[in-house]
C-alpha cells in the first residue's frame, strides 16, 4: 500500500512540475505581460537584471521603456507608473536595443528620424529609475551619423567590461549600406581609440547590413548581420580586435560569409549568441525553395563552421512550411539553444509565437514541447510580432515582441530546468532551505529521511537526523523527500537541490 501511495504522488508531483515548452501561467496574465497603453508603442528588444526584473523598450513616436517584475507585473516605482519615455524633438524615435550597466543605469540604442527622410543612430541613457541621466553627453542623449550619410541605422549595442559602449547598425544610401559601428566613452563622448574618432564602417560584399555586436571575455568585438551583392544575400561575421581593425586569427582576414539558403535564396541574419566555450551561433531566415525558414549556423573561435553542430554547422527547419520570422537565440546554461520568433500558423489569426530548443549538437530537442518546437498564441488572439528572446536565471524562456495594435508583450516558457521557482515557507514543509545546496535543516522532531530520484529510487537516506541531513553528495536537481517524525508521522514532498 505505502509503494501504491508513493507512486501516486510521484504522478501528482510530475504533473505539477514545470513542462518544457509550455507557457508559464505564473507570468502576467496566462503567461503573457501585454500592455495596455497605445504610448508605449511597438515593442522590441529586453534584458533581464541581476534579480531577473525585466526592463523592456520600443516606441514608434519616442524611445519607449517599461520595467517589469520577475513575474510580468509592472513596477511602478519606475518612473512612477513603470513606463518611462525619451523624446526628442521634431522626430520621431525607436529604440531597438538595450544593455544594463553594473550600476544598473540603461542604455537604449536606436533611431531618430523624420519620416520619409534621414535616420541618425541615437543613445540614450536612464538612471535605475528610469528617470534620464543627463550626466550622459551632458543631455541624457548622443545622436550621430557616419560620413554624412542618409542612412544610419542602430540595431544593437554591447557594454565592455570598461563600461564603453559599442553600437552597431548600417549606413549608407538607399542603395548601398556597410556594416557602421561606434564606440562610446561613459560619460557619452566618442572613443578615440576605436576606429575613426570612435567610428568604424566597414564595406563586405556589396549591401551590408548589421543587426548584432557582442563583446568577446577577451575585448574583442563579435558583429553580425547579412551582405548583399547581388542577387541574393548570405551570412556575415565580423570579428574586430578591441581598436576596431579586423582580427585575422578570424576565419584568415577577420570575415566569414556563408549561407544556410539555397543559391537562389537570401539569408537575412537577425541576431546572435555566444556560447560559454566561445563558439557563435547566428539565426536568420533563409529561402529555401518557396519558403522562409529558420536557418542557424554555429563557428568556432576561429570562425569556420562547427562540423560538430547538425553535421555541417548547419541548421534549419520551419514550423509548417508557410514563411518563418526568427528573431532571436539565446544559450540555456547546459548549453542547450534557444531559437524565437513568428510565424505564420494559417489558422486565421495571422501569425503565432514560436520557440525552438536545439541540443548542444544543433538536432531538435524532443524533451522540449515533444518535437523540439512549441507555439503559442497572445490572450488577445492577435498575430504577434517577435524581436527578442532571453532567459531568466530561474530557468524561464522570455520572448518578446508586440501583438493587437503594437501593445508590448512579453511571453515566459517553461524550459524544463526550473528550480526553485517557489521559495516555500519553513512551517508548512517542515524543513528549509528549498531549494537546498549543503544541508537541509528540519523544523521538527525527525526519526527518519529518505531521498528518492524522480524514479522512485531511494538516493540518500538517515536515522536519527539531529535536526539536519546532508545533501551535498547528491547532484542538482528535484527529488521528493519522504520524512518520518517521532510521532510516527509520514510526510512526502517535493525537494529542490541547486547550487
Amino acid at each position: 500500500m505505502r509503494k501504491i501511495y508513493f507512486l501516486l504522488f510521484l504522478f501528482i508531483i510530475n504533473k505539477a512540475m514545470p513542462q518544457a515548452g509550455e507557457l508559464d501561467p505564473n507570468f502576467g496574465v496566462a503567461g503573457f505581460f501585454i500592455s495596455d497603453d497605445e504610448e508605449l508603442d511597438t515593442g522590441d528588444g529586453m534584458a533581464i537584471l541581476p534579480d531577473n526584473s525585466i526592463i523592456m523598450i520600443g516606441g514608434h513616436d519616442h524611445f519607449s521603456c517599461i520595467k517589469l517584475s520577475p513575474n510580468g507585473v509592472l513596477d511602478t516605482s519606475f518612473d512612477t507608473d513603470g513606463k518611462a519615455y525619451v523624446t526628442f524633438e521634431g522626430l520621431n524615435a525607436g529604440a531597438y536595443d538595450i544593455a544594463i550597466q553594473p550600476d544598473g543605469k540603461i542604455i537604449l540604442a536606436g533611431c531618430t528620424y523624420l519620416v520619409g527622410g534621414e535616420y541618425h543612430t541615437t543613445i540614450a541613457r536612464l538612471n535605475a529609475d528610469g528617470s534620464l541621466d543627463t550626466t550622459f553627453n551632458g543631455t541624457g542623449s548622443l545622436t550621430f551619423d557616419y560620413n554624412a550619410q542618409e542612412k544610419n541605422y542602430c540595431y544593437s549595442v554591447a557594454l565592455q567590461t570598461d563600461g564603453k559602449i559599442v553600437v552597431a547598425g548600417h549606413t549608407g544610401s538607399s542603395g548601398a549600406t556597410d556594416f557602421a559601428m561606434a564606440r562610446i566613452n561613459p560619460d557619452g563622448t566618442f572613443d578615440n581609440n576605436f576606429g575613426n574618432n570612435g567610428k568604424l564602417t566597414l564595406n563586405i560584399l556589396g549591401s551590408d547590413y548589421a543587426k548584432s555586436v557582442l563583446i568577446q571575455p577577451d575585448g574583442k568585438i563579435l558583429v553580425c548581420g547579412y551582405s548583399y551583392p547581388g542577387p541574393v544575400c548570405s551570412f556575415a561575421v565580423v570579428r574586430l580586435t578591441s581598436t576596431g581593425d579586423l582580427d585575422n586569427t578570424f576565419n584568415g582576414d577577420g570575415i566569414m560569409t556563408t549561407k544556410v539558403a539555397s543559391s537562389y535564396g537570401n539569408d537575412t541574419v537577425q541576431d546572435m549568441a555566444l556560447q560559454a566555450d566561445g563558439k557563435i551561433v547566428v539565426l536568420s531566415d533563409c529561402y529555401i525553395g518557396s519558403h522562409q525558414i529558420i536557418g542557424a549556423i554555429r563557428l568556432t573561435t576561429a570562425g569556420e563552421l562547427d562540423t560538430t553542430f547538425s553535421g555541417d554547422g548547419k541548421f534549419s527547419t520551419t514550423m509548417n512550411n508557410t514563411s518563418d520570422f526568427p528573431k532571436g537565440v539565446a544559450i540555456q546554461p547546459d548549453g542547450k539553444i534557444i531559437l524565437a520568433g513568428s510565424y505564420y500558423n494559417g489558422n486565421g489569426s495571422g501569425t503565432s509565437i514560436f520557440a525552438i530548443r536545439l541540443t548542444t549538437g544543433g538536432d531538435l530537442d524532443t524533451s522540449f514541447s515533444g518535437d523540439g518546437k512549441a507555439n503559442f498564441l497572445p490572450p488577445n488572439g492577435n498575430g504577434p510580432v517577435v524581436y527578442d528572446t532571453k532567459l531568466q536565471s530561474t530557468g524561464q524562456i522570455l520572448i518578446s515582441g508586440y501583438s493587437g495594435g503594437n501593445n508590448f508583450m512579453i511571453a515566459r516558457i517553461f524550459t524544463g530546468n526550473e528550480l526553485g521557482l517557489t521559495e516555500l515557507e519553513s512551517n508548512t514543509v517542515g524543513f528549509y532551505p528549498n531549494p537546498v545546496a549543503q544541508t537541509i535543516n528540519f523544523t521538527e522532531d525527525i526519526a527518519e529521511a529518505s531521498i528518492f530520484s524522480l524514479d522512485g529510487k531511494l538516493v540518500a537516506k538517515q536515522k536519527n537526523t539531529f535536526g539536519q541531513m546532508d545533501v551535498s553528495n547528491l547532484q542538482e536537481g528535484i527529488y521528493i523527500i519522504e520524512t518520518k517524525t517521532t510521532e510516527d508521522k509520514i510526510n512526502q514532498q517535493q525537494l529542490v537541490i541547486k547550487r
